[in-house]
């Protein structure tokens, strides 16, 4: 019999930006895309899944489950903070067809992820959801019982008394980035071990691809689920390791209102009479908020 590792695997696969979608069309979206949010490797023992991808948004008086004062979230995301003037974005939860998806609870999380390293690597977007995962987290640790940690391009979070970390890595495209001659930047296609380094011992991996999607000017209107994607599934298909793909460019690209916008610096009262003069950020998510999501599909799949 095969013995696979204990280490699990998981790649959100996050395809858009909110600045590119706008007056664009998008109905590629909801044919072709729904294929490719239940790719899994080859595991017989695995339980059928619910696919959290495809459903609904719900708004729900509840919600959020932590507020902005979160000391974890970085000065970009906190968008209340920044002087954003509404707050129903933080409303809204996710409804699968079909299933349910549970609310987060931070005990259970823990419990599950006792004596474990959980770690999400990526660029921004991946450190969005490492800081929303955090915040989910934290509230339940008592103060003194938990603290952060740096390793090079690595930080950690640690609930000390269930020995749990929950920590990010940046490495924005997973395999190498180096400069070459004239300083041109090159990517090697077939090296990872810089950054792999840094997650050798980890129970559970999450990645994200965002990186890959953005350096193309035709990936926005794509009337087709992108042929990269489609190599992806088919590599993921011929895997034993246990690696899961998750899909969630279509639930998120129905909430642009959960942007920071020009909220993603801290704005005075005379600049919040006049936001539009300032550039806004269209590509990552203001905390509480959509990543939060993400985190409860992710402690779902656990």
């Amino acid at each position: 019999m095969a013995k696979y590792p204990r280490h699990f695997t998981f790649l959100f696969l996050t395809l858009f930006a909110c600045c590119f979608f706008q007056g664009k069309s998008s109905s590629w979206l909801n044919t072709e895309a729904n294929e490719v949010v239940m790719v899994q490797s080859r595991r017989q023992d695995w339980p059928k899944r619910c696919d959290f991808s495809v459903g609904k948004w719900i708004y729900d008086e509840s919600y959020p489950l932590y507020d902005s004062n979160c000391p974890y979230l970085s000065t970009a995301v906190t968008c209340q903070r920044n002087g954003r003037p509404d707050s129903g974005y933080e409303k809204w939860k996710w409804k699968p067809n079909g299933c349910s998806l549970p609310r987060f609870d931070a005990l259970k999380f823990l419990g599950k992820m006792r004596r474990k390293r959980i770690m999400l690597v990526g660029d921004s977007i991946m450190r969005n959801q490492w800081e929303s995962l955090v915040c989910l987290v934290q509230g339940v640790i008592p103060t003194g019982h938990k603290k952060v940690t740096y390793n090079g391009p690595s930080m950690a979070f640690h609930a000390l008394d269930s020995e749990t970390s929950v920590e990010f890595s940046w490495a924005p495209l997973l395999v190498e980035l180096k400069k070459g001659a004239d300083y041109k930047r090159v990517l090697h296609l077939d090296l990872i071990e810089e950054n792999a380094r840094y997650w050798r011992g980890v129970d559970v991996l999450v990645f994200d691809s965002a990186h890959w999607w953005t350096h193309s000017d035709q990936w926005s209107s794509h009337p087709r689920v992108p042929e990269q994607v489609l190599v992806l599934k088919g590599v993921l298909r011929r895997m034993g390791f246990p690696v899961y793909l998750h899909d969630i460019t279509t639930m998120s690209a129905f909430r642009t209102d959960g942007r920071p916008s020009v909220y993603r610096r801290e704005l005075n009262q005379a600049q919040r009479r006049h936001p539009m003069e300032f550039s806004s950020d269209c590509s990552h998510w203001c905390l509480p908020g959509v990543p939060d999501i993400w985190n409860e599909m992710l402690s779902a799949m656990l």
